[in-house]
């Protein structure tokens, strides 16, 4: 009897969100002039045209950072390169949480990391663009904001008349 009992037993969760892009790397780590030689040993070092590099990254939220608590990290090879611009890390966190996810899992894309001998030894520096599809960030945001609409409307609604009944809909 144990067998069919095992069936039905809820297997854990994977703790990473492997997310899907569109193919159009739109969003920018942020911070990379800090992380510049992280990144010069993962591309292997500068060159005259410089790189463009397909590589997998980890975005790790960071909730006990001092400045921000949806700050996340953004590491590849285990190396941490940058941070996820504030304007998407918030929603990122956000969608982990809803998702019950530890980390999420990109495609990423590291470019630049040129050297010019014909422009007097000029350098460029190393950036890293995301394959993380803002759908998903903005589906995260969407719903947050209409949890926080629902709230305030329950909130108005008592507010308004406690004898009086609702006017919201039962599931709101």
């Amino acid at each position: 009897m144990r067998w069919f009992f095992a069936l039905f037993r809820r297997r854990p969760r994977s703790s990473v969100w492997r997310v899907d892009g569109d193919g159009d790397f739109a969003c920018a780590a942020a911070g990379e002039r800090y992380f510049q030689p992280a990144l010069d040993t993962i591309a292997g070092g500068k060159t005259e045209l410089g790189h463009q590099i397909s590589v997998v990254a980890d975005l790790i939220p960071e909730r006990d950072h001092l400045g921000h608590s949806t700050a996340v990290r953004v590491m590849i090879n285990g190396v941490q390169v940058g941070y996820l611009a504030h304007s998407h890390a918030e929603a990122l966190v956000h969608a982990l949480d809803v998702r019950a996810f530890q980390f999420a899992r990109v495609e990423a894309m590291i470019v630049g990391g040129w050297v010019g001998e014909a422009m007097r030894g000029r350098q460029g520096d190393y950036f890293v663009l995301l394959d993380l599809p803002l759908w998903a960030l903005e589906w995260s945001r969407d719903a947050k904001l209409d949890c926080k609409t629902v709230q305030a409307r329950r909130q108005s609604a008592c507010a308004a008349g406690e004898a009086g009944a609702s006017s919201l809909p039962d599931g709101a």
